[in-house]
């Protein structure tokens, strides 16, 4: 039989299928075949039974391996011979029931081939990815039950690995950097790289009731931005796992001491190039004592789920540099990227708050958040979060945004909308975006104050 990683209690798969011979089933296969039609030591009789008692089919490639699952595990019938006269219909049938059984082995493959550590029982690697295979099956998730999820979890095995080498290597405190380095981590950034990930795994990204909810909705490649020349549709592990690396804009008030805690707003551009501060704005951050951050590869062309991950993942790098005031997180964004704020908000209650500019949505609405029931929104309304809504005067969407303003009440989410000047589909002014700010901290409480922060931890 192929080589094989067995683990007590774990995951007992990713054959090497190099040295695999055709009439052999994979390991991963094997037990699937087993599992199904009921066969524990000592059964064999009923086992056999079982499998024969199915419909016609015909005898294919892989049906001597079916064969020789039967005799290895001596599932001898009283008469040998009916055995070839049913040989057909139960190759035939497990064959087809065992489809998906064969997609995970074909992934298994692949993992391997891209990381050959996790077929060595004993590497790190190894280790992580049954640590992460027994979490996820304890835990229901629904990553196993896609046919890839080999291959996922062996891509989140070596990411966690990787996360873990570089904070062994020496990642010193916000604070400490911000002593070593006071004046490089001021002022304006431009090109920052985002180095850091919200979560270690995917699942860290969907946690909790609401958390799943979204993630069963994206994972069926959908969008609520909608645009009809956007990039490929991404499913959640790969929008989370993103392979490029991406970057962002960073404005720290010059009047900062160097160890202050900062508040943040993180801005979700409408194209794939992040909103630098428009004049005025350094103003704002350094009366606010916040830090301005903005995406690139975040525009409305990209799947959602992939704008989201990025703007976590550009939280986490801040909190590394900075020390960060964490009852001061705001979300915002301008035009689509406004609309993925507002659905960051609901879903992740860490964020007080969100700035969503230029295009307006409704909490309720089946187009915007369909996986959201009534209770899902009582359960948001409580934290007492607020959004604020900017419009451009002659904007398209100002009087749209006017009026969508009125229901939030109804939901129980304060909310306002702030019309300013200046052309149309353009970023805020300086002065609507501090009245934005302002507000959206006057209307809001900090998260946790109503048990809020973790309601959606479960």
């Amino acid at each position: 039989m192929p080589s094989q990683i067995r683990q007590p209690n774990g995951y007992q798969g990713l054959a090497r299928s190099h040295s695999s011979r055709p009439a052999e089933l994979s390991d991963a296969i094997e037990p699937a075949v087993l599992a199904h039609f009921g066969y524990r030591p000592g059964s064999g009789r009923g086992f056999f039974l079982r499998i024969t008692q199915l419909e016609n089919g015909s005898m294919n490639g892989r049906g001597m391996a079916y064969l020789n699952l039967v005799m290895k595990y001596s599932i001898n019938p009283p008469r040998f011979s009916f055995l070839g006269c049913v040989a057909p219909a139960i190759l035939y049938c497990i064959a087809s029931q065992c489809a998906h059984a064969q997609d995970n082995a074909s992934f298994e493959r692949q993992a391997v081939a891209l990381y050959p550590d996790l077929a060595q029982e004993g590497t790190a690697l190894h280790g992580k990815f049954i640590e992460l295979y027994n979490r996820d099956r304890q835990t229901g998730s629904p990553i196993l039950n896609q046919a890839d999820w080999p291959l996922v979890l062996a891509k989140q095995a070596a990411t966690a690995l990787a996360i873990e080498k570089s904070r062994q290597n020496a990642a010193p405190t916000p604070a400490s950097v911000a002593q070593a380095t006071p004046f490089s981590l001021k002022g304006l950034r431009t090109g920052v790289p985002i180095t850091r990930r919200y979560g270690m795994t995917t699942d860290d990204y969907f946690k909790g009731s609401l958390g799943k909810k979204l993630f069963k909705y994206y994972d069926n490649a959908r969008s609520i931005v909608d645009d009809e020349d956007r990039a490929l549709f991404q499913r959640c592990n790969e929008a989370v796992n993103w392979k490029t690396q991406e970057s962002m804009v960073i404005y720290c008030p010059e009047s900062w001491n160097g160890t202050d805690k900062l508040g943040v707003f993180i801005n979700i551009p409408q194209d794939d190039q992040p909103v630098e501060p428009l004049p005025g704005y350094s103003d704002v951050m350094d009366g606010l004592k916040m830090i301005y951050v903005s995406l690139s590869s975040a525009g409305d062309k990209q799947a959602d789920m992939r704008r989201a991950a990025l703007a976590l993942d550009a939280l986490a790098t801040v909190r590394k540099q900075y020390p960060v005031d964490e009852t001061r997180l705001f979300i915002g964004g301008i035009n689509g990227g406004g609309t993925v704020a507002g659905m960051m908000m609901a879903i992740y209650p860490e964020f007080r708050g969100a700035i969503c500019q230029l295009h307006p949505f409704r909490l309720g609405d089946p187009n915007f958040s369909p996986y959201l029931s009534a209770g899902d929104i009582q359960k948001i309304a409580a934290r007492k979060q607020s959004v604020a809504f900017v419009a451009r005067k002659g904007d398209p969407w100002h009087d749209g945004t006017e009026w969508i303003v009125t229901l939030w009440p109804g939901w129980g989410i304060a909310a306002k909308m702030i019309g300013t000047d200046g052309e149309p589909h353009t970023p805020p002014t300086a002065d609507a975006l501090k009245e934005a700010l302002d507000w959206a901290l006057d209307n809001s409480q900090p998260p946790g104050v109503n048990g809020s922060s973790d309601d959606l931890s479960n």
